[in-house]
């Protein structure tokens, strides 16, 4: 393992038609990610509930590019907050919507 990093490879595992209509006049969808440490650890779905939006757009763009690789500081483990791995799929959509490469 990496001393420097821990990465992750997120990845749309689905995207369902929603039956509610978000502001923007589109369905939104129901979004779950799927997440497997390249490093080590186990692999994990995360169930990104019903997105609309911009969080549409960007799960659609990570959904383009069939997976992202995101990395944290080692030290991250040990600062990493409660909600550590939406935190994960959040850096992997905001690189889908900057066009950062895997």
């Amino acid at each position: 393992m990496d001393n420097e990093t821990l990465r992750y490879r997120v990845n749309v595992k689905s995207l369902k038609q929603y039956p509610a209509v978000g502001t923007d006049g589109v369905f939104t969808q129901a979004v779950t990610f799927h997440v497997k440490p390249l490093d080590n650890g186990s692999e994990f779905d995360l169930d990104g509930g019903v997105v609309g939006g911009e969080t549409l757009k960007r799960c659609l763009l990570l959904q383009e590019r069939t997976y992202i690789v995101v990395e944290f500081a080692a030290t991250w483990p040990n600062t990493r907050p409660a909600d550590w791995q939406k935190e994960i799929v959040n850096v992997a959509l905001e690189e889908a919507a900057n066009g950062s490469a895997s």
